[in-house]
């Protein structure tokens, strides 16, 4: 099976899009080494691991390994670079799953739209 990517398209710079990636989590969470966001999908509930966002030019890149209770971690990368239409653009882009690819696809859409919600929450707040 293909790898796994979610593009979204955020109304706020790549560094706003950046911090919130940094600062507390989706959900408020926040642990000492890392960021926790969480969102519950049908079936299991799944974490991502978010390590600390790494700044090349304009583009930030950021690991990101989802633990869910009953399968094995996938690893992967959220990549955001700004947009020509303004604002930045979002890729979640995960390795391969073997299992479980459904209920992995309707986190990881619900994981990007919190994060873009956010963002752009942010961008406007400021």
């Amino acid at each position: 099976m293909d790898g796994m990517v979610i593009t979204r398209h955020v109304s706020a710079d790549p560094v706003g899009v950046a911090l919130v990636l940094a600062g507390p989590g989706v959900d408020g969470t926040r642990s000492r080494a890392h960021r926790l966001l969480r969102a519950v999908a049908p079936g299991p509930v799944a974490t991502a691991v978010l390590a600390t966002p790494v700044r090349q030019d304009e583009t930030f890149s950021v690991a990101v390994e989802v633990i869910r209770a009953d399968a094995p971690a996938v690893r992967g990368r959220v990549t955001v670079t700004p947009s020509t239409a303004g604002g930045s653009d979002v890729r979640i882009a995960l390795d391969p799953v073997t299992d479980d690819a459904e209920d992995l696809t309707r986190w990881l859409c619900r994981f990007a739209d919190s994060l873009t919600e956010r963002a752009r929450s942010r961008a406007f707040a400021a």
